[in-house]
């Protein structure tokens, strides 16, 4: 007797014992196997194709809905840590749904259908389903989309309030949440405002409602959405996702209805909060040309007196490598320790070149901040940086602070039995050693088999 995937019959298509055998059934994919079982799968997918292109489109969406239905079925016999099974799936739906619209099917049921595999779906494949749909559906199937999309939202919110049964893929949050989705891809600005009047109005709805004034040429109207997002941001941190691109877009708006001076304000409360690299290249967009100059002397005394991660950002961004080396110069051991890796590094190198004993003094607090950790994996780089640094200091002509590190280290490491015999060929200046790479490794294993 035929088996019924999903609500529909499976017979015996060529195709189909295809499927079968590429889902290996009984078998559990490891994610080592996971990059060979996709490509078979992706395979026997774009075989399906090619019977839609063929014009047997009836096939072809009976073959996608068993394919779907086997995902479903393999779910427990995987390991997707990669998430390219989840993205076959939507892969397989985005396919299926083009097919049926081929095929001339009924909208609605394909509507219908798609939902009742999101409430039936026990792994996740179908969560966002209408981020998964919408962009394959045509104008008919986005219609019918959103139809059934609404008349679940207003089955949500008519339910008796105190039914806990009701499961969370159908509850009123979120349906409105599926609506939301639908009602933003179709730009539908009357309808997603509607909605939110009815709903808690959070600042990502106001960034989309922004957005669309926007594009309808009303800034005016774009800007009282923004400030009503940025107000909910500020009242409820957990939505704060939301607010740099609210705040970009208020400068924005600002500039088109001629209140460029407000935006520039704006941008130098941001500068001054945290002065960075990122908001000081916000600021100068506003700033007209005549002015940058006074503007950018007025951002970099700021930043000297403020915490000097922002001011090293600040300077790696601009390359005021003389700036950032006489802050160097004036800031002690407190200020340096325990800033972050990915602003030093690039900042070092920048240093390197005009102004090594500065470069030096980053390297020296990289490799100490990974010593003092105790991060014996780690511990290569910071021998790096060591090297790096005795480099610096040499070129500097300061080779006695290169001896009174050396003694420093000595002192503090000496029982790292992992560190100090390499930090002595670094002394030594038989530093770097070389390291094979990938393809060495590779092939000394390969040929030691």
């Amino acid at each position: 007797m035929a088996r019924r995937r999903f609500g529909h019959p499976v017979g015996t298509d060529p195709l189909e014992r295809d499927i079968e055998v590429a889902f290996d059934p009984g078998e559990y994919i490891g994610w080592r196997e996971m990059a060979q079982f996709i490509r078979d799968l992706e395979h026997v997918a774009a075989s399906i194709n090619d019977v839609v292109l063929s014009g047997d489109v009836g096939r072809g969406v009976q073959l996608y809905e068993a394919f779907i239905a086997g995902c479903h079925l393999k779910a427990n016999e995987i390991d997707d840590s990669s998430g390219h099974f989840s993205g076959l799936v939507t892969h397989l739906v985005r396919s299926w749904i083009r097919a049926r619209q081929v095929a001339k099917a009924d909208p609605l049921e394909t509507a219908r259908t798609l939902y009742d595999w999101h409430d039936r779906d026990d792994y996740g494949y179908f969560s966002w389903i209408e981020r998964m749909s919408v962009d394959a559906l045509d104008s008919a199937g986005v219609a019918a989309f959103e139809q059934v999309a609404r008349e679940r939202y207003e089955q949500a919110r008519s339910a008796p309030p105190s039914d806990n049964k009701v499961p969370f893929s159908r509850s009123v949050d979120a349906t409105a949440d599926g609506l939301r989705t639908i009602l933003a891809a179709t730009d539908n600005l009357d309808s997603y405002r509607e909605l939110c009047q009815q709903t808690e109005t959070t600042a990502k709805d106001c960034l989309i409602l922004a957005g669309m004034h926007e594009r309808r040429a009303q800034p005016a109207e774009a800007l009282a959405w923004v400030e009503q997002g940025l107000a909910a941001a500020e009242a409820n941190r957990n939505q704060d996702m939301a607010e740099l691109e609210l705040s970009n877009l208020r400068l924005k708006l600002l500039r088109a209805l001629g209140r460029a001076d407000e935006a520039i304000a704006a941008a130098w409360r941001k500068f001054e909060d945290a002065p960075s690299g990122d908001r000081f290249a916000t600021l100068m967009e506003y700033v007209p040309d005549a002015n940058k100059p006074t503007w950018k002397e007025k951002a970099f005394a700021h930043a000297e007196r403020a915490p000097i991660d922002g001011l090293i950002d600040l300077c790696t961004a601009t390359h005021e490598w003389a700036r950032l080396a006489a802050r160097l110069q004036q800031a002690n051991d407190d200020e340096l320790t325990g800033l972050f890796y990915g602003r030093m590094i690039p900042a070092a190198e920048g240093l390197a070149a005009e102004y090594p004993d500065a470069a030096a003094r980053l390297y020296v607090v990289l490799a100490d901040q990974i010593l003092t950790a105790k991060k014996a994996k780690a511990y290569h780089h910071a021998l790096d940086y060591l090297a790096a640094a005795k480099d610096c200091l040499l070129r500097a002509g300061a080779a006695d602070l290169w001896e009174q590190l050396v003694a420093r280290l000595r002192k503090q490491h000496r029982l790292k039995s992992a560190f100090m015999p390499e930090l002595e060929q670094i002394v030594a200046g038989q530093w770097p050693q070389h390291r094979p790479s990938f393809l060495e490794k590779a092939k000394k294993e390969w040929q030691g088999r």
